[in-house]
């Protein structure tokens, strides 16, 4: 006969269980903006841990045929913060109008108060809060 004991809920401590963790209370998501070789970049990371990818352009808001830049209130400021909330409002349900709005509160904000040719990590968290509105309702 096997005098092998067998594990029983007694045997477990449930000290450390996390029964109905909150919600985090920061997006983990960055839009990072580089500088290579002079040319803005705009990279999406999801999680500190993750892959960061190229932030596409978002024509369907905002046509335009340059590149990305910060610093300032030009074209290219708003190529990126159409690229931005584009990318951050996705999962939001916005018309049109209300992604333009938001958009240009970022031109008028955020963007400009950003140092040109300098790289800059920016939280979801932060833009959501500059544009007025809380967490997003999707985590990727």
């Amino acid at each position: 006969m096997n005098d092998e004991k067998r594990m029983t809920l007694d045997d477990y401590d449930f000290s450390k269980v996390k029964v109905n963790p909150t919600k985090p209370t920061q997006d983990p998501a960055h839009i990072l903006l580089r500088v290579v070789e002079g040319a803005g970049v705009a990279l999406w990371r999801s999680s500190p841990a993750g892959q960061a990818e190229l932030l596409p352009t978002r024509r369907d808001l905002f046509q335009y045929e340059g590149g990305y830049s910060w610093g300032y209130k030009g074209e290219g400021c708003k190529n990126l913060a159409f690229a931005i909330i584009g990318r951050v409002y996705e999962c939001d349900d916005l018309s049109s109008e209300d992604m333009y709005e938001k958009a240009m509160k970022l031109v008028d904000t955020l963007i400009p108060a950003l140092q040109q040719q300098m790289n800059h990590d920016l939280s979801v968290t932060v833009i959501r809060k500059v544009l007025g509105d809380g967490q997003r309702p999707y985590f990727d």
